[in-house]
């Protein structure tokens, strides 16, 4: 469609908008890119922000916060949208939380709190000049993949002197505040949830507490608000996934402490290293359960395990330093980036899947040698294959090892619109105008694609396909939900399971025998069949199973636990 846009000059110029452009849907209306420019249509011009307002947010001048720039008019001139700067290589802010995504990325603790200081020095800036962000929650954040830096989006809802904001996202509102208005310090409550979250991995008012507990979630987080019991407190039991309380900068740790556990409300310090005497906590120790027979399958030299890879009979065990070969042998990594492993189909060559900076390498372990190298927006590896998202494809790369020399065989696995698809494991989920679509990537040469109408509404986080088993995780008003399809053989079929969750990362695998197996967010593990429409399960749990990768080799469950692949099965 073509569309005028108007500059604050009054200059404006013309710009047609097709579905190449097309990034995402949402409530209010579609989300356009081109290049460095992105376009917000909404669905009804009635519900756009005034232009006034759009004045008032250039007040702020903070290069993190993504605010509205140019009015975009229909071809009659009325104003139906406006222009912001497109921020690329971003990921949405919660999948920092989860532990599998920081050690996947190599994100550390220094670069956490890089990010800390800069988000809590771009929030004094916006108060600054008589803003409020209101609705500071983990959805309107965008990280940049240095991971030292995040920007602020959504910035349309934010309550500048002349427009109240009118909403807030429940997991991040002051329940102390009641009904007051919003102010400098329910900005910085929220703030402090959310930079919580960034560094444990949890809200500060979930884990368990054995006697505040409602069958409506909602109504225990209430609760647990209003009176001061946070993670902090003796009794509240937290997932083993949670890093310790340790890796809070000390500073931090005791104005969390404050804010949460003895309900006092101020600002966070100005210098998030600030040295100052830490709290001591003594926290319970879960009493030790084991319901599993678990036995050494191969042990490191002290690296941690950052993933296990098998083909057949081939297996390799990857750290950051170098992998370890079912063979005895171990090939150091050249580069210190996203690393994956695959083997070739004919004689297991070991294969190393570098990706990085819109770029991906693969690389004979064994000689150091490029195989293939390109541009990609993404690149996973599943089933022991490499998939990668460049444009409107998702490509497929398969080995052949002649004994003299390994070729790569490339094909293009899904046509896609490629500025509104994720590409996750086994998986590749687009936003259609507002309707989810997958292509699930079932078996070499193959793509299944299907409509999942549940999604509609939500905001994709993460998902992942194995063996006929289907998961997503996505976000709807400040709530998560876990979806598990599984599909029938001819995927014409399937059946759906929605768990209400507290956001982990996904960790689940199948055995060649179609069990399935799920860590779930309780630390408790799923026990099922793949296989459709089947109403076997059950839930287990052992302390042992606990804050580990789910994996298999063949019919054999394993988990990486630190430095240790071991394998499990029930006693």
């Amino acid at each position: 469609m073509k569309y005028i846009v108007q500059g604050s000059s009054g200059k404006t110029k013309e710009v047609r908008l097709t579905q190449n452009d097309f990034i995402a849907s949402g409530g209010q209306g579609s989300i356009f890119g081109r290049g460095d420019t992105v376009y917000k249509i909404y669905h009804d011009p009635k519900t756009m922000i005034p232009v006034a307002k759009i004045t008032e947010l250039q007040r702020i001048t903070d290069r993190h916060v993504v605010k509205p720039e140019d009015v975009v008019l229909d071809e009659k001139g009325k104003p139906v949208g406006f222009t912001l700067p497109w921020i690329k290589d971003t990921d949405p802010l919660c999948r920092l939380f989860t532990k599998a995504f920081k050690q996947r990325e190599g994100v550390s603790v220094d670069q956490l709190t890089a990010m800390m200081q800069q988000m809590r020095d771009t929030v004094a800036h916006v108060h600054s000049q008589d803003i409020l962000i209101v609705d500071m929650n983990e959805m309107n954040f965008l990280a940049a993949h240095s991971f030292k830096e995040a920007f602020f989006i959504d910035v349309d809802s934010y309550q500048t002197p002349s427009f109240p904001a009118l909403a807030i996202m429940e997991s991040v509102r002051d329940r102390q505040n009641g009904i007051k208005p919003f102010s400098e310090l329910t900005d910085w409550f929220s703030f402090a949830v959310i930079t919580f979250q960034l560094l444990i991995g949890i809200h500060p008012f979930k884990g368990k507490h054995p006697k505040v507990v409602y069958a409506d979630g909602e109504q225990t987080l209430n609760a647990r608000m209003l009176s001061n019991l946070s993670v902090f407190n003796a009794d509240v039991t937290v997932p083993a996934v949670c890093a310790p309380f340790d890796t809070i900068p000390k500073a931090y740790r005791n104005w969390y402490y404050r804010l949460f556990e003895k309900g006092e409300r101020l600002p966070p310090p100005v210098n998030v290293f600030d040295d100052v005497q830490a709290i001591v906590l003594q926290k319970l120790t879960p009493a030790e359960t084991a319901v599993f027979k678990i036995k050494d399958f191969f042990t490191s030299d002290g690296e941690d395990v950052t993933g296990f890879y098998s083909h057949h009979l081939s297996w390799a065990a990857l750290t950051e330093e170098r992998a370890y070969l079912h063979t005895g042998e171990k090939i150091d990594l050249l580069h210190r980036c996203k690393t994956d492993l695959v083997f070739t189909s004919t004689k297991s060559q070991p294969i190393f899947v570098h990706s990085a900076n819109g770029r991906f390498t693969l690389i004979s372990a064994r000689d150091y040698k490029t195989i293939l190298s390109g541009d990609a927006t993404k690149v996973e590896v599943y089933d022991n294959r490499v998939f990668y998202l460049c444009g409107n494809e998702v490509h497929e790369v398969n080995f052949f090892d002649s004994g003299v020399s390994i070729l790569p065989q490339t094909r293009v696995s899904a046509q896609v619109l490629g500025q509104a698809t994720q590409l996750f494991s086994g998986v590749a989920v687009q936003d259609l105008l507002g309707t989810y679509y997958v292509s699930i990537f079932s078996e070499p040469k193959v793509a299944h694609q299907k409509e999942l109408k549940a999604l509609i509404g939500y905001t994709v986080v993460e998902a992942k396909y194995e063996s006929q088993v289907l998961m997503v995780v996505a976000a709807k008003q400040g709530k998560y939900h876990r979806f598990v399809y599984r599909f029938s053989p001819s995927f014409e079929e399937f059946d759906l399971k929605t768990y209400s969750i507290d956001y982990q990362a996904l960790n689940f695998t199948v055995l060649a025998s179609g069990a399935a197996l799920c860590l779930n967010e309780e630390d408790k593990l799923e026990l099922f069949s793949a296989k459709h429409d089947s109403t076997q399960m059950k839930n287990l749990e052992d302390t042992r199973v606990q804050d580990v990768k789910l994996s298999h080799f063949g019919v054999a469950a394993l988990f990486v636990d630190k430095n240790k692949v071991k394998t499990f099965s029930l006693n």
